[in-house]
């Protein structure tokens, strides 16, 4: 099978990285518009600190990485302690414009990544303004006692012009499953959420008046065809536990993409 030529590389590459994904990176949810909210990367980091910077950042025997330590002032996830070392990439590992840049004496919220040996900041860390990121302090706080609803958000994504005709059309989305049938639609963005579910696993599906394709475990996957309603739709399993917040990308390809 041939790579699909008639769109630009990167494009292809996200969807081959955020297809029904539940990580986000910041660098590519700018090129894509609107991204999820806070508390879904609340969800996916292994700790959560409001934390200043107390020493210059110093270089890591790591390559590309920069060692940082952290004076922890508010623990919303994850162990208490006083202070915390981490790893944050350095400014010359990747020409992307989001890769952080945190200075001594800064205060920022930070989204911690575990690896096997060592922690990572994660980058939809923030620098943290008092007055301006009140209701975000909040919302971290709600979260972290477990008081946030649970919640599978998402975006519906078109990756080339031919489908994009459609985009006016597709707006239809249901969630299934838990003794739930549940019908949303989604925003001029795309994007949709279902709150205040119970845990446990639904079938998600993406409904559309066309065919299309999207690209998943390494091939393209055409949609399935709905006789009662004469419409097509991609479907996604998704699990999630009570008060975690969740979030899945549909990225969208014309059928073209198959035989280019």
């Amino acid at each position: 099978m041939k790579a699909p030529g008639i769109f630009p590389c990167l494009l292809f590459a996200l969807s081959l990285l955020f297809l029904f994904d539940q990580r986000v990176n910041a660098c590519v949810s700018a090129t894509l518009g609107p991204g999820p909210p806070l508390c879904v990367f609340f969800t996916k980091a292994s700790s959560v600190y409001l934390a200043e910077l107390v020493e210059d950042p110093r270089p890591s025997d790591k390559a590309n990485y920069e060692n940082l330590i952290f004076q922890i002032k508010e623990t919303f996830k994850g162990e208490k302690q006083d202070r915390i070392e981490m790893l944050n990439q350095s400014q010359e590992s990747n020409d992307c414009d989001l890769l952080l840049s945190i200075k001594k004496g800064e205060t920022w919220i930070i989204f911690v990544d575990s690896g096997a040996n060592s922690a990572y900041v994660n980058e939809n860390s923030f620098s943290f303004n008092p007055e301006r990121d009140k209701k975000k302090l909040e919302l971290l706080r709600t979260s972290s006692v477990g008081k946030n609803p649970t919640t599978i958000h998402g975006s519906v994504r078109f990756l080339d012009r031919y489908i994009g005709r459609y985009k006016s059309r597709i707006k239809k989305v249901t969630l299934t499953g838990q003794g739930l049938i549940r019908r949303t639609r989604t925003d001029k963005f795309g994007s949709f959420s279902f709150s205040e579910l119970s845990e446990g696993t639904f079938k998600m599906r993406v409904w559309l008046p066309v065919t299309a394709v999207i690209y998943r475990d390494q091939k393209f996957e055409r949609a399935r065809f709905d006789t009662k309603t004469r419409s097509y739709y991609f479907e996604d399993e998704v699990t999630i536990k009570n008060a975690e917040c969740l979030y899945r990308i549909t990225a969208i390809f014309s059928p073209r993409a198959m035989s280019d």
